[in-house]
């Protein structure tokens, strides 16, 4: 009626079942400080300087440059890594006035106008740039 025969595959089966079985113990672990229970988001708060935005708003004044004609080239805002935030076409003989958003992290910009680039710093919000551009070295001079 019943076989019993115990052959090692069954035998390692049935050791291997039991210590499977024997390992599956609930553990509780007791903590060195006591975990204080809280009541909600109400009691947690951040600092009254901290600011959830992480982006700013930057001024950016340009300065044209008069030079007789029309000259219009792409102006561009870019991170010094070279990601371009803002692009709009732009005659160097006016002045221009804009508000940016720019990512908050960001301290310094390149401003890039043609063969001109310059790196800005943000000071109190706001980017000044004009077209002047120091003039080349000449050798022998």
């Amino acid at each position: 009626m019943f076989n019993a025969t115990f052959t090692p595959k069954k035998v390692l089966y049935a050791g291997a079942m039991v210590a499977a079985l024997a390992s599956c113990k609930p553990t509780t672990v007791e903590p060195d400080q006591p975990v204080q229970a809280t009541t909600g988001f109400q009691t947690i708060r951040p600092a009254d300087s901290f600011t959830w935005s992480t982006s700013r708003t930057v001024l950016l004044a340009v300065t044209g440059l008069n030079v007789g004609a029309d000259l219009v080239k792409p102006l561009q805002i870019q991170a010094p890594t070279g990601e371009v935030f803002y692009t709009r076409m732009h005659n160097i003989d006016h002045d221009l006035t804009l508000s940016i958003m720019l990512p908050g992290h960001l301290d310094k910009v390149k401003v890039v106008y043609g063969e001109i680039k310059k790196d800005l710093t943000i000071s109190n919000g706001k980017l000044e740039f004009d077209f002047y551009t120091p003039a080349p070295a000449v050798d022998g001079e």
